[in-house]
């Protein structure tokens, strides 16, 4: 999941339902651009990034090092499957 463009949704008060239709597809085709199921078009990047206001880069960053995940206003940081245990 991207969760930069998650939280820039979440941030702006953006739902799902409004953005799909913005982009003319169903929501389920988001759903399944957001999960990673199939791809953004170079398209849907552009139109992301202008209406959210951020770079590609920062919009759809999947970060290797560390994960962050978003539950109820809380972030939970995890470290990847390789990391050394300490």
């Amino acid at each position: 999941m991207y969760l930069n463009l998650a939280m820039a949704m979440k941030r702006d008060r953006v739902k799902v339902n409004e953005l799909a239709a913005e982009m003319k597809i169903s929501r389920n085709s988001f759903a399944n651009k957001m999960n990673g199921k199939t791809d953004f078009t170079i398209t849907d990047i552009q139109a992301l990034t202008k209406k959210f206001g951020q770079s590609f880069e920062s919009l759809f960053a999947i970060e290797q090092e560390k994960a962050a995940t978003t539950l109820n206003g809380v972030t939970a940081l995890t470290a990847p499957d390789d990391a050394p245990e300490v």
